[in-house]
């Protein structure tokens, strides 16, 4: 495993492994650099050696600004060192049906990044 943060009230549960990246949960951190910076040296360590195809599934049922800030952060250098050299790379933002925040938090993300971005509605988040 690349890199693991268990669930907690503040912080999603975080898993990236073999080219699969998920976010899931609440991510209201008290520290933002604490929760997210291990996360981008594990990314930029994998980026020296990807996977082929790369996923990257949100499923987040609330995440403040400095979440938000942190997540366009992240798909901008997926962007920047895997997408732009000819690398697989797709996020599936999954959002709870009638949930139009998270909705209209994907929709935004979809319309600013530049890498194949999915909006998948799902009846409930698995555990």
């Amino acid at each position: 495993m690349e890199f693991y943060l268990e669930r907690t009230a503040h912080t999603p549960l975080i898993k990236f492994d073999k080219g699969k990246l998920l976010i899931a949960g609440r991510s209201i951190p008290e520290d933002i650099t604490e929760t997210y910076d291990p996360l981008f040296e594990a990314v930029a360590n994998y980026a020296k050696h990807p996977e082929k195809h790369t996923e990257v599934s949100i499923m987040l049922d609330y995440s403040n600004s400095s979440t938000n800030r942190v997540l366009m952060s992240l798909f901008d250098y997926l962007n920047m060192y895997l997408f732009q050299n000819n690398l697989s790379v797709t996020v599936n933002w999954y959002y709870i049906k009638d949930d139009k925040e998270m909705l209209d938090l994907g929709t935004d993300f979809k319309e600013i990044v530049k890498i194949p971005f999915a909006l998948i509605e799902v009846d409930d988040f698995p555990e």
